[in-house]
């Protein structure tokens, strides 16, 4: 192997490395994980605001490390109150987990059945 050839496998390498370690400084600075990669998803709780919004787990551990007893204000009203959201497969809207309780899982807005979601 020349020493030209050695010399362009050795910045390929490093240029791999160096994108794999920005791509893992870049995940983690998100704040997002596998578990919610688009983060956790709220509505506003005012029915006459009901903004959607999500929040990447780093946003909320600042946030309940700041309030520990504090509802999450929604950012457009600013009341507080928001509450955790399930997005609907069909409508694509979001509403409020706990607008889904016991009996058949449908969505509250377009009223299509919702899939099982996994215990806990």
């Amino acid at each position: 192997m020349s020493s030209r050839r050695a010399i362009q496998l050795g910045v390929a390498a490093a240029m791999l490395i160096a994108a794999g370690a920005l791509f893992v400084r870049w995940q983690s600075a998100t704040g997002r994980n596998v578990d919610f990669p688009e983060g956790t998803l709220w509505v506003c709780a005012d029915a006459a605001c009901a903004a959607e919004f999500s929040k990447s787990l780093k946003e909320l551990a600042a946030f309940y490390d700041a309030n520990p007893d504090g509802e999450m204000p929604c950012p457009r009203c600013g009341k507080p109150g928001a509450e955790r959201a399930l997005r609907c497969p069909a409508c694509k809207r979001a509403f409020a987990r706990s607008a889904v309780r016991h009996g058949k899982a449908t969505c509250p807005l377009c009223k299509q059945p919702l899939p099982p979601v996994a215990p806990g």
